[in-house]
């Protein structure tokens, strides 16, 4: 201890307060983590000065695969009680255990110099005394390995309870940072969002992905200037990235017509990168002679509960099955009950979001398909490289709001009476549009609807009007009108 620290508090406290922590030692052994946790939180509150209750906890925390807090509570017992080396002896496995190796290194050596302590070392589990076995386990921290597989399944809440675990280990990660930042962007959650990406960002300051998740929780904060600035930092930073220039892309749809020129600046530089990749491998497809049926394609990083699945569903549906045979390819990793749906209806579904380009286009060209959708266009996990390649002779844009079908590789648009003078003058050059005379999109009615009410201005007096309040959706025009 140091010249005028605190004095330490005593290891003896009594029988009583021993024979306490003796017991739910002897709790957390048995494996019972919830009776342990309450009986310690118990100590804790009737005695918060003492090591001891921390430790406990933190050997609950630890016991309940709770690394992040483990190593928390650990840490408060060793503030509180710095000489003893069972305190000492955790934090070195924890550290180790998550992949922090010299700060595990520097506890197992301070350890050396310190006193067991009498009521806890009899006792203290051999996984969280044994740092030599801990070096022969240290692995990446599990908890952001599993907010990945969580945040790929769209389960953002449990993702970011995750992330929140992994960055009590290790404060530094940023690209835990970033992915938090990104299950509060999916649940709306965007000053929260803003801030993850920024401590990201000063953990990695040249990271381009971390200023392009940002760039997007700017704009649905609505501050289109600071968006627009950091997306441009992004494609400064990265050069060449594809998906950067993509993300930068797709989120120009916010922009209104005053900022129109910057959005087809950052889309003019995703066709240049997209030009620049390498000529594909395979010989481009031509549209095979007469066959039995048209093979239809539908490429979508979408199928599952949500708007594209809403649109594509009655398509999959009632299509005539004499004359059609579709083939869908998933590029998103989410099973749902849409997404089984969606399965049974179609004639051939591949799961491709681990294949790259080439082994897709492969894929897509042994399966003779004579019309590819895209449903992606300018979206996270999109494709553009694999459209601009051409696998398939006939290539459409089909909901990619709202500049995705003018990306390379896309032959024609499908547009209505409604959108077809907006889609006409978003097109690139070969690029038609296809005019559907009955609209674009079908919907299925819903089984269970209320009956419509009369209108409410009959007595009211005046009309109440609703609005979508999303503040990426409001531009200052939009405010103004």
């Amino acid at each position: 201890m140091t010249k005028g620290q605190e004095t330490t508090p005593p290891r003896t406290n009594g029988d009583n307060y021993y024979n306490k922590v003796r017991e739910i030692l002897t709790v957390v052994s048995s494996g019972e983590d919830t009776e342990a946790l309450n009986q310690a939180e118990d100590l804790l509150r009737t005695h918060p000065d003492r090591a001891e209750a921390f430790f406990l906890l933190g050997l609950t925390a630890f016991k309940m695969k709770d690394l992040g807090g483990a190593a928390d509570l650990f840490a408060k017992a060793h503030e509180i009680d710095p000489d003893c080396r069972e305190y000492a002896d955790a934090l070195a496995v924890v550290y180790t255990q998550t992949g922090k190796l010299a700060d595990g290194l520097y506890f197992a050596k301070l350890s050396t110099t310190m006193d067991p302590h009498p009521q806890i070392q009899p006792l203290l589990p051999l996984e969280l005394s044994n740092y030599f076995q801990a070096l022969g386990q240290a692995t990446p921290s599990r908890h952001h390995l599993e907010a990945l597989r969580l945040y790929n399944l769209r389960d953002f809440v449990k993702a970011t309870g995750e992330c929140q675990r992994e960055l009590r280990v290790n404060k530094n990660n940023g690209q835990c940072s970033d992915l938090m930042g990104r299950c509060h962007f999916e649940l709306g959650d965007f000053d929260q969002a803003r801030d993850a990406h920024r401590a990201a960002i000063e953990m990695e300051p040249q990271n381009a992905r971390y200023r392009l998740h940002l760039g997007n929780a700017l704009y649905r904060l609505g501050l289109f200037a600071d968006a627009l600035s950091m997306h441009g930092n992004a494609l400064e930073l990265d050069k060449d990235s594809l998906d950067v220039a993509i993300g930068a892309a797709s989120a120009t749809a916010y922009l209104d017509e005053e900022s129109e020129g910057d959005g087809q600046a950052i889309r003019d530089e995703l066709e240049r990168r997209v030009a620049a990749l390498p000529e594909p491998f395979f010989k481009k497809s031509e549209l095979r002679p007469k066959a039995e049926k048209i093979h239809v394609g539908f490429l979508c990083n979408s199928l599952h509960g949500g708007e594209v699945a809403t649109f594509i569903e009655p398509f999959l549906r009632h299509y005539n099955r004499m004359h059609f045979e579709t083939f869908c390819y998933q590029q998103s990793v989410v099973e749902d009950p849409i997404n089984i749906q969606l399965k049974n209806y179609a004639d051939s579904w591949r799961k491709i979001y681990d294949l790259g380009d080439d082994v897709l286009a492969s894929i897509i060209q042994g399966d003779e398909i004579d019309i590819l959708f895209d449903l992606c266009g300018y979206s996270d996990n999109g494709r553009h490289a694999l459209i601009a390649s051409k696998p398939a002779p006939i290539q459409i844009g089909w909901h990619p709001y709202p500049h995705g079908f003018g990306s390379a590789g896309i032959d024609f648009v499908l547009s209505d009476p409604t959108t077809e003078e907006t889609d006409k003058g978003l097109l690139k050059d070969g690029q038609r549009s296809l005019l559907l005379e009955y609209g674009l999109l079908a919907l299925e009615p819903f089984s269970i609807m209320p009956d419509v009410n009369d209108v409410p201005a009959l007595d009211s007096g005046h009309i109440t009007f609703g609005g979508r309040c999303d503040l990426a959706c409001l531009s200052p025009k939009t405010a103004d009108m």
